[in-house]
């Protein structure tokens, strides 16, 4: 994250009167990157998981290409939330 330590926070007009913009900023984009993370996590736990159900069944590499691909999509579902609304 650019500019972690300070930010443009700091310059914010309303900063004297809202003091916790600046966290409130950080605190979202934090929720954002935790949330791509988890969505990271569960497409490589489904990728490991149909890679380990391939193993001993003589498949061809397309087939379990195929069979990764497969349970990444059905394990991540991307859902955008916007906590401002």
């Amino acid at each position: 994250m650019a500019g972690a330590g300070r930010g443009a926070g700091h310059r914010a007009p309303d900063r004297r009167t809202r003091p916790t913009w600046w966290a409130a900023s950080y605190l979202r984009a934090i929720y954002g990157q935790v949330a791509t993370l988890q969505r990271t996590v569960t497409a490589q736990t489904a990728a490991i998981t149909a890679l380990a159900g391939q193993v001993g069944k003589g498949a061809d590499t397309a087939t379990v290409v195929a069979a990764v691909q497969q349970a990444i999509r059905d394990a991540v579902v991307k859902v955008d939330v916007d906590i401002n609304t």
